[in-house]
C-alpha cells in the first residue's frame, strides 16, 4: 500500500507519493524494496503528465512501475547485464505515439486484463495528474481503480472541458487519511487566496509524512511532480528524505560519502530514465516542454552522479 495525493489548480497540478512497498509477514505489513519507485513522469504527444499507483507491488514477474513504464514506452526496456535493475536510459524512437486519452484506454486495458486472483492481492490504483495542450491547454486530474475483488477498472477524473468551476479538485489513493484532515491542511492559505505551488507540494508532504507515523504502509520519503501551466516554468521533481539518503563512492583517488536523490521513471518520444540514484540536477527537454529533477549538488569535487537502482526479486 502507498498514499499517492493529488491535485490540479488553474495554475498547476502537483502529485505526491511516498516510496514504501510493504508485503504481509504473519499476516503484519512489513516494509519491502525501500528504494521502489512508484511514479512516472509521461510525456503524451498531447500531455505531460505524472502517474503515481498503489496496489500490489509486481504484477506476475515484473515490479508494477516497470510493467507500467513499459505499458507507456511501448515495447520491453532492457535491463543490465546482470539482468537486475533498468538501464539508467536509453536515447530511441518510442514505439507508440499515444495521446493521454489513448495511454488512459490502454491503461485500463491492461490492468482488466490481469488475473483476477492477482488484482486480490491487493488491487491496482492509478492517479494521472497533468496537462492536456488543448486550445487552451487545461489541467486535470484522472483515477484508474481496480480494487480487490472488482472484475473492471472504474475511471473517475475531472471534466474534460476544464477545472476551473471546481477551482482545486484533490484526489487520494491508497491508505487514505480524512478528507478533512486534507482540507484543514489547507486553510492557512484562505485566508490570502494564494496558494504557490511550492504550498501546495510541501503540504502533501507534511501530509504523507503525517500518515506515515499512523500507518505502517505509508513510508516518509516522498517523491514529489509539480507541473506549471505550460510557459510558466518547467515541471520541476523532487524527492523529500524524512532523512538523507546517502550512497558511498569509491574512486582509484579516493572515496566520498554524498547524499543522493530517487528519481521518477521518465518517458517522452526519444528518450526514457529509469528510476536512478542522482547527485546534482538533471535538466531534460521532454518534447518542448522542460523538465528539472533537483537533487543535492555534489560534494567534494563529485559534480553529478546518476546510477539505475537495483531491484529484489519477485
Amino acid at each position: 500500500m502507498t498514499l499517492v495525493l493529488s491535485a490540479a489548480t488553474p495554475g498547476f497540478v502537483v502529485q505526491a507519493a511516498d516510496r514504501l512497498l510493504t508485503k504481509a509477514i504473519n499476516n503484519k505489513p512489513r516494509p519491502f524494496d525501500p528504494v521502489a519507485n512508484k511514479t512516472i513522469v509521461y510525456r503524451a504527444t498531447d500531455a505531460l503528465v505524472s502517474l503515481s499507483y498503489s496496489g500490489v507491488a509486481y504484477v506476475k514477474s515484473q515490479p508494477t512501475d516497470e510493467w507500467l513504464a513499459e505499458l507507456l514506452w511501448g515495447a520491453p526496456i532492457a535491463r543490465g547485464p546482470d539482468g537486475n535493475g533498468s538501464v539508467a536510459f536509453g536515447v530511441a524512437a518510442r514505439p507508440n505515439a499515444w495521446t493521454i486519452d489513448t495511454a488512459i484506454r490502454a491503461l485500463r486495458r491492461a490492468i482488466d486484463g490481469l488475473p483476477q486472483s492477482w488484482i486480490n492481492k491487493g488491487g491496482l490504483l492509478i492517479t494521472v495528474a497533468g496537462w492536456r495542450q488543448d486550445r487552451p491547454v487545461r489541467p486535470f486530474l484522472v483515477d484508474i481503480k481496480r480494487a480487490a475483488q472488482a472484475p473492471r477498472c472504474v475511471i473517475r477524473g475531472t471534466s474534460r472541458r476544464s477545472t476551473r468551476q471546481r477551482n482545486f479538485p484533490l484526489t487520494q489513493i491508497g491508505a487514505g487519511i480524512p478528507w478533512a484532515t486534507v482540507k484543514g491542511a489547507f486553510d492557512r492559505f484562505r485566508p490570502s487566496n494564494t496558494l504557490l505551488m511550492e504550498d501546495a507540494e510541501a503540504t502533501f508532504v507534511e501530509l504523507i509524512r503525517g500518515a506515515s507515523r499512523k500507518h505502517l504502509t505509508v513510508g516518509p520519503h516522498v517523491l514529489t511532480i509539480a507541473i506549471p501551466a505550460p510557459g510558466f516554468g518547467p515541471a520541476v521533481g523532487r524527492f523529500h528524505p524524512a532523512k538523507p539518503h546517502r550512497v558511498r563512492v569509491v574512486s582509484a583517488r579516493k572515496a566520498l560519502t554524498v547524499a543522493v536523490a530517487h528519481t521518477p521513471w521518465i518517458l517522452a518520444s526519444g528518450q526514457y530514465h529509469s528510476p536512478q540514484v542522482a547527485v546534482g540536477n538533471t535538466e531534460l527537454n521532454l518534447d518542448g516542454m522542460p523538465f528539472v529533477f533537483e537533487a543535492p549538488p555534489g560534494e567534494g569535487g563529485l559534480a553529478a552522479l546518476a546510477f539505475p537502482i537495483k531491484r529484489p526479486n519477485p
